[in-house]
Parts: structure tokens; sequence; C-alpha cells
């Protein structure tokens, strides 16, 4: 039978393990994938829809529509929506990009690469994140953004400014790298809206 020392010390063991546990799963573990590890290629839209498969071609489908109605005149009052894309870039990206973005710690460090500044239409809603001053280890760099790009929508679905919304919305995306969905994002560049599709390959 333990004595009282060995059931205390046995109790702080159990509760330090249970702690542990419990971090890794509220924060995750720091990525050791180093982003030089990811690779791009921007590729003409022939060679991307190449190796796409249906599946893959219905999840751009859904979400080009549900873009496009996000594109149409906006009732009056309201807020004023991003217009439809004038160019179109495509990217292939490795499998590394979801080690890179495996926890949410790890999205928030990518995202902390670069500076960043809310940007509001002229009526005070607002109209996107704009990324500026980032380096070469920025994740997004290889995911097609550019310096002082305004990133409006990811798949259709406008930026959240609610905490528990950006939480949400980094949950469904972080599903969609692990099932290897191809995912577009709406940025303007100089004026002009830009799609860029990334597909994992």
């Amino acid at each position: 039978m333990l004595d009282w020392l060995e059931r205390i010390a046995l109790g702080v063991v159990a509760l330090a393990l249970v702690l542990m546990v419990a971090v890794y799963f509220a924060i995750g573990l720091r990525s050791t994938t180093p982003a030089a590890a990811v690779g791009s290629e921007r590729v003409s839209q022939e060679k991307f829809e190449q190796g796409l498969t249906a599946e893959k071609k219905k999840a751009i489908e859904d979400a080009e529509r549900k873009a496009a109605a996000r594109a149409t005149p906006a009732p009056s009052g309201s807020a004023p929506r991003p217009a439809a894309p004038a160019k179109k870039q495509y990217f292939l990206v490795t499998p590394e990009v979801k080690d890179r973005l495996g926890t949410l710690n790890d999205a928030v460090r990518e995202v902390g690469k670069a500076k960043s500044q809310i940007i509001k239409n002229p009526d005070g809603s607002i109209k996107g994140l704009q990324i500026y001053e980032f380096d070469g280890d920025f994740l997004g760099a290889k995911l097609g953004l550019e310096e002082n790009d305004v990133i409006l929508a990811v798949d259709g679905t406008p930026l959240p400014t609610d905490p528990v919304e950006a939480r949400a919305l980094y949950l469904e995306y972080k599903s969609k790298l692990s099932a290897q969905q191809p995912i577009l994002v709406d940025v303007e560049r100089r004026g002009q809206v830009t799609r860029i599709t990334f597909d994992i390959r």
C-alpha cells in the first residue's frame, strides 16, 4: 500500500500529464516543418485543372458560386460587396503546407510574420485584411499573396472579425487542408480583385 507521500507524488505526476495533454490539444505543439520544405508552383489554368478530381472540381465550383453571389450589387444602404475577380492565379502546393498550419498557434505564428491591418469600406464596414512587410519565410507568399494585398474572402466567405468565428474558420480550413481540398482566396491587388486558387498535390 502506498503511503501518503507516494500518493501525493503520484497525484502530482498524473496532474502534470493531464495538463500537458490538455495544453497540447488546446494550443498544439509548434510545427517543425520549415517554410523551405513547402513547395509551390504557379501554373496555368489548364495544368491546374488536369490534376483535379471530380470532387475537387465540385468544391471549386461551389466556392466560385458562393463568391459570385457576394459579388452581385449590394442592396442600397448595405455594405459594398467586392467585385468579381479580374484576374485568376493557380498554385500547386506540396502537402507540407498542412504541417505548417497544423495547429491554431502555427496559423497565428504565420500571420504574425507579416504586418497587417484591417481595411474598411467608406461606410465603415470591414473590407478585408491588408498584409505587408513580410519576409521569405511567410507561408502566404508561397500561396500567391503579395505585399499590400487585401484579403477579402476565402472560398467566398468574408474574413470574420469575431475571434470565435475566426477559430471556426481555421478549423474548417484545417480540415480542408487535411483532405487536400482546393481553396480559393480573393484579394484586392492594385485596385483589382484577383482570385488565387491553390490545390495540395
